[in-house]
C-alpha cells in the first residue's frame, strides 16, 4: 500500500502534504528552526525512553523482542533523525509548524 500511494497516486506531490519539492537550497529556513525540532524530537525520545526504562515490566515476558529491537533501532533513529528534519525542512512551506 505504500509503494503503491507513492509511486502510483503520489500522494508526497500534493500540496495539501505542505511540501514543495521545486524549493531550491538557497531558499532554506534558518538553521535555528531545524536544530529546535531535533532537540524537541530527542528530548521526547529520552523522555520515553526513560520511563521505559522506570517500568520494568517491559523487559520481560512479550515485551521483551519489542524492546530489543527498540534498544537496536534506537542509534539509527537519532542518527537519520538529524539530516532527515534538516532535509525535509529544505522542501517545507512552513517549517515553523506545530512539530
Amino acid at each position: 500500500m505504500v509503494a503503491w500511494s507513492l509511486l502510483v497516486d503520489r500522494v508526497h506531490r500534493r500540496a495539501s502534504t505542505g511540501i514543495d519539492w521545486s524549493r531550491k537550497a538557497h531558499d532554506s529556513p534558518p538553521r535555528f528552526v531545524s536544530l529546535t525540532k531535533i532537540v524537541g524530537l530527542w528530548a521526547t525520545w529520552a523522555i520515553i525512553g526513560f520511563l521505559y526504562c522506570v517500568a520494568r515490566w517491559y523487559w520481560d515476558g512479550d515485551y521483551l523482542f519489542a524492546m530489543e529491537v527498540l534498544a537496536l533501532s534506537a542509534p539509527l533513529l537519532v542518527v537519520f533523525s538529524a539530516p532527515y528534519v534538516l532535509w525535509l525542512d529544505r522542501y517545507l512551506l512552513e517549517p515553523r509548524d506545530g512539530a
